[in-house]
């Protein structure tokens, strides 16, 4: 008895800490689900990024929806939020519209910064972190940038391939 209710404590405290994520082993279906679910697709460049959790991004190209300008605002919503920090960067955003036209960008979804691509999924996972307890530290890090320069490349063309797909899907 005791086993289970601390089964239940852990499954509790681990959905009020953050997003509970499912990962979804097809990529080609968990695009296509984001795609249905999200109110707002574009491509656009991140402008601000607020302390108080808010930021802007001009459109670059509209995917899905509708928006009546070239800028976007978006905030903070929820702990299960993204908020973009690095600006002067183009992104992929797949959001949400609160009753007010601002944007929410959820943490399990797509969105992603074409500098940084990587998805939580099979197809395009981050790559490992940096190995710092090798004696030759200098061709370590050379390996871990090639090694990077391999997952950037292939996370590239998934990007590339997913934005091939949802301009076919905008047409239909």
């Amino acid at each position: 008895m005791r086993t289970i209710i601390v089964i239940f404590l852990l499954f509790q405290i681990q959905s009020a800490i953050g997003c509970n994520c499912v990962k979804i082993k097809a990529l080609a279906t968990n695009q296509k689900e984001n795609f249905l679910y999200s109110e707002l697709i574009f491509i656009g460049e991140l402008l601000k990024s607020n302390n108080d959790g808010s930021y802007e991004f001009q459109i670059i190209e509209l995917l899905k929806g509708k928006h009546p300008g070239r800028n976007v605002i978006g905030k903070y919503h929820s702990s299960c939020s993204v908020i973009p920090k690095m600006t002067d960067k183009i992104w992929i955003v797949y959001a949400d519209l609160d009753e007010n036209g601002i944007i929410d960008i959820h943490e399990c979804g797509l969105s992603r910064s074409f500098d940084f691509p990587f998805l939580r999924h099979k197809q395009a996972f981050v790559p490992p972190p940096l190995d710092l307890n090798n004696h030759d530290r200098t061709l370590s890090m050379i390996k871990q940038f090639q090694q990077m320069a391999k997952y950037m490349e292939k996370a590239l063309k998934v990007l590339r391939k997913e934005i091939e797909q949802l301009r076919k899907w905008r047409k239909e």
